[in-house]
């Protein structure tokens, strides 16, 4: 999987995390797996409208096999990144245990590749923050 650059600071970052009663998840991959099946029903036509809309330009969609890659680095660490031509970006999902409750965090850091990318950013970087609050919310 490709990784950032370290010595380039990404042109967006942003953590969100939810806290979660109990111990609903065992691993990444059952949070993922939540996340895949039963999406926020906005969030999947939002993604859907994507998709067509970049479509029209030539830039990649999660349907691209060759464009989202992970990594399971551990039961609780999941790396995401997706490269492109406009942008690059990388999410990191963890969950933290705790005696009585796991935290769920969701880091994106985004590098901004050309013009491109920071036209298509313009517009995403305002539902960004929407998409992923409303994806964590929907696992507890």
């Amino acid at each position: 999987m490709k990784t950032p650059d370290s010595e380039k600071k990404p042109d967006f970052t942003d953590t969100h995390s939810l806290k979660i009663k109990g111990h609903l998840y065992s691993s990444v991959k059952a949070v993922e797996r939540k996340i895949l099946e039963s999406p926020p029903t906005w969030v999947m036509l939002a993604m859907k409208a994507r998709n067509v809309a970049v479509g029209f330009i030539g830039l990649k969609t999660e349907n691209d096999s060759e464009f989202l890659k992970k990594e399971y680095v551990s039961e609780n660490l999941l790396k995401i990144s997706g490269c492109d031509q406009h942008l690059d970006f990388y999410c990191e999902l963890l969950i933290e245990n705790f005696a009585d409750h796991q935290i769920i965090h969701l880091k994106t850091d985004v590098f901004i590749n050309n013009t491109l990318g920071k036209l298509y950013f313009s517009v995403v970087q305002h539902f960004h923050p929407l998409v992923v609050k409303s994806l964590l919310r929907s696992l507890s």
